[in-house]
């Protein structure tokens, strides 16, 4: 679980600005229920563009590929693991 943990943390810091928007949008400050529309919002956080040595890539892929390079360099096959860039200025929009 704690390499699990470690593996989602470069990727925390989009999800959890997508939750203070999402409690900023509702009633800040107070408890919420997730609904439909609140769930896809927080899924969607997986199609931001993240740069990365193959180009833009969705979170998703980006995550694929840290998990990959991990089990390379377990292997040996690779010295260090990929990680993700900063997200392109278009597909990540900042709270105001």
């Amino acid at each position: 679980m704690r390499l699990a943990d470690d593996l989602m943390e470069p990727f925390r810091p989009w999800v959890d600005h997508a939750v203070c928007q999402l409690n900023d949008q509702l009633n800040a400050g107070q408890d919420f229920d997730l609904d439909r529309k609140q769930k896809a919002a927080l899924v969607a956080v997986l199609t931001i563009d993240l740069q990365s040595p193959h180009g833009a890539s969705p979170m998703q892929v980006s995550m694929d590929r840290l998990a990959q390079s991990l089990v390379q360099v377990f292997l040996n096959a690779r010295k260090t693991m990929e990680l993700p860039g900063p997200p392109l200025a278009q597909s990540f929009k900042p709270s105001r």
